[in-house]
């Protein structure tokens, strides 16, 4: 965060790739916020973003295989109480969440799709740009 209270670490190779995400705060210490568990190298942690105030945190998972297709995801974990969303990708094997960024204000987040070069704007989890 801008003021250095939160951070995010992503490690895609944890647990033999499944990937695990984590964040610290001063107040709360270390906590796990995705990953970590066992099966397909979904990769989490392979990219994170964090917002200026560290409210909106992002994890890609461009091995995520939700739907059984290796779409991929990107998961968007709100610290107010306002739980996840998470965004899959549309394409089999697309790495959706390869690379993530996030505004400032947390509410708009772009992702780029690795395996077909299109790189995807969203608002608040809606697609509003996609270029090749």
């Amino acid at each position: 965060s801008g003021d250095g209270d939160v951070v995010v670490i992503g490690l895609q190779s944890y647990n033999h790739r499944a990937g695990i995400a984590l964040t610290y705060t001063s107040t709360s210490g270390l906590k796990t916020i995705a990953g970590g568990g066992t099966g397909t190298p979904a990769r989490v942690g392979s990219s994170v973003a964090l917002s200026q105030d560290g409210s909106v945190r992002l994890v890609g998972s461009p091995g995520a295989d939700m739907s059984g297709n290796d779409f991929g995801s990107v998961l968007v974990k709100y610290s107010n109480g306002a739980g996840y969303t998470v965004v899959e990708g549309s394409t089999s094997r697309e790495m959706f969440g390869r690379f993530v960024a996030v505004s400032s204000a947390g509410t708009t987040f772009i992702t780029c799709l690795e395996a077909t070069n299109v790189v995807q704007v969203y608002n608040f989890g809606i697609v509003v740009v996609q270029a090749t």
